[in-house]
């Protein structure tokens, strides 16, 4: 067969596309700094990458979502923490009033700073976090606080007294009483979230069963006590704090006995709120270290498989370079000089 010119030109125009279309790539994998560009320069490697992408997307959402978590129960356990220090502080005034001994304006100096724990103790059960009310599992519509005061100075939480509610012995639920007995309180939801070991949907209530998710909520009255005890003194901290003040002002000494009676019953209270929110606070650490650690060594499998080798890019660089340089040589011999200047 005879060769032709118009071959050579073919062959050789084809050849030096091919040449510098490699140079080209090879450039432009340095500049990125990944192994591919695209999905079909790599295929198996490209399918990898972003099966391993969609578990880093899963990964930092979960994460994200547990630190949120982590700061709200951190939040709820302080506000705990701190009521119980108070109930202490107030503990040892109680005792220090109840001495016979003692002035009139020695114990209204007592009863001062109960009143300013008292109300503390209401600033902590209206606490926000991310502008939202911590301690209120069903948020209320309008945005208004979880507690509030009727025009006795009774405690409400959502509209209901508090120290009119019990809690189910058995159940664990807070019941209210309507009139004609006690019923679980409608408006004291729990929200969930998904923290990484996906979560199932009731199929009767179509909600999520609570068995599968993180529980991301703190119930006032759940957390701060309700009802009252045997001798009928309220249980929830601010409830008690307020009682102590009243019998400070009028000097009973009896009902003032019973109220330091109690303080270990509304303390019982918060230690087993405490106890419960902590639990949630570990269980979040681990689950977040554990995600961090899988993160890590995802974003490594990522690196391997997206991420160029430097060293090994600059040899093949090198050498697609010089192919390049020697094609143009070669084209001095193949195509007329004008069009080789040209490509010079």
């Amino acid at each position: 067969m005879r060769i032709t010119h118009n071959m050579l030109t073919r062959t050789y125009l084809k050849r030096m596309d091919t040449s510098l279309n490699n140079l080209t790539k090879s450039n432009d994998k340095m500049t990125s700094g990944r192994a591919f560009n695209k999905s079909y320069e790599n295929v198996p490697d490209a399918g990898r990458a972003l099966k391993i992408r969609k578990l880093i997307a899963d990964d930092e959402r979960q994460l994200t979502t547990i630190r949120d978590a982590e700061g709200r129960a951190t939040a709820a356990e302080d506000g705990l923490r701190a009521v119980n220090s108070l109930l202490i502080r107030a503990e040892d005034l109680v005792v220090e009033g109840l001495n016979g001994t003692m002035s009139e304006s020695d114990r209204k100096k007592i009863g001062t700073e109960i009143e300013k724990m008292r109300d503390e103790v209401y600033q902590i059960m209206n606490n926000k976090f991310s502008d939202k009310f911590l301690y209120n599992a069903a948020g209320n519509a309008d945005g208004s606080a979880p507690f509030s005061k009727d025009a006795s100075g009774n405690l409400l939480y959502n509209g209901y007294e508090v120290d009119a509610m019990k809690k189910n012995v058995v159940t664990g639920s807070v019941q209210y009483n309507n009139g004609s007995g006690y019923e679980d309180i409608a408006w004291n939801t729990k929200n969930f979230v998904d923290i990484g070991y996906g979560y199932d949907i009731d199929g009767t209530t179509s909600r999520v069963d609570a068995n599968t998710a993180f529980l991301d909520s703190f119930s006032g009255v759940e957390c701060f006590g309700v009802g009252k005890n045997k001798d009928g003194v309220p249980i929830n901290a601010y409830s008690l704090l307020d009682s102590m003040l009243t019998n400070l002002s009028t000097n009973n000494m009896d009902g003032l006995e019973m109220d330091l009676n109690a303080i270990a019953d509304s303390m019982e209270y918060l230690l087993t709120s405490i106890t419960e929110v902590g639990a949630r606070v570990t269980t979040l650490e681990d689950t977040g270290g554990r995600l961090e650690a899988e993160l890590i060594n995802l974003q490594e499998t990522q690196n391997d498989l997206e991420s160029l080798d430097i060293a090994h890019e600059i040899i093949y660089n090198k050498t697609f370079e010089q192919s390049w340089m020697v094609t143009l040589q070669m084209g001095s011999k193949i195509l007329p000089t004008s069009l080789f200047d040209f490509l010079r």
